[in-house]
């Protein structure tokens, strides 16, 4: 009797470990795909497939943000957390308005958003001159404002970064202000270094 109750308890865990696998996959279907951008005719590298499921398409997010001057991110999960994916563009046409000394960074900045212990400001940086084909680099930016006061120096970095890619920030100020405060911005590089994926 021990042996069938055993045995049987094996096939359960057998079986509810068959369904847990069987959940996390997915039947799709190759959807072959031509892309357009502005009209213009992009091939899809062959790494990349475009792929349907359940009636929806579903295409390589870094071909297609890349291929309109956007950066992919991925960071993997330490927790119980989501994997983040982020994806940064330019939000204006125009070139960004403040350049490093050296002109190794260019940086806009997009708005502001407060809360009762501090204000984040919220921009994006472009990576204009480097050694390397992915960086990871910390900036200091110095903001005058109108009334003559000066923010505390805001630190901020970017990683898994290259040569005419931009990221989005979201940095913290001790300060309170807002963008129709500000007179003057300076920024400097503090360093850069190649990025080394693990």
């Amino acid at each position: 009797m021990k042996k069938v109750v055993i045995a049987f308890l094996c096939g359960i865990v057998i079986s509810l470990s068959s369904v847990v696998i069987a959940a996390n996959e997915l039947n799709v279907t190759l959807f072959p795909s031509e892309f357009f951008y502005n009209g213009e005719n992009k091939s899809l590298p062959s790494e990349y497939q475009v792929i349907n499921y359940n009636g929806h398409v579903y295409v390589p997010i870094r071909y297609v943000a890349e291929s309109m001057g956007g950066t992919v991110g991925f960071t993997a999960s330490q927790d119980s957390k989501p994997n983040e994916i982020t994806i940064d563009y330019k939000t204006k046409t125009k070139e960004f308005p403040y350049i490093d000394p050296d002109k190794k960074i260019s940086i806009d900045l997009t708005g502001t958003n407060d809360t009762s212990r501090a204000t984040y400001l919220i921009g994006q940086v472009q990576l204009n001159e480097t050694t390397y084909e992915k960086n990871i680099f910390s900036f200091d930016i110095d903001i005058t404002l109108k009334n003559g006061n000066k923010i505390t120096t805001i630190h901020g970095f970017a990683s898994d970064i290259g040569k005419g890619e931009l990221k989005t920030f979201k940095l913290k100020s001790s300060d309170f202000f807002v963008l129709t405060d500000i007179a003057k911005v300076d920024i400097k590089v503090i360093e850069i270094v190649e990025y080394k994926s693990e």
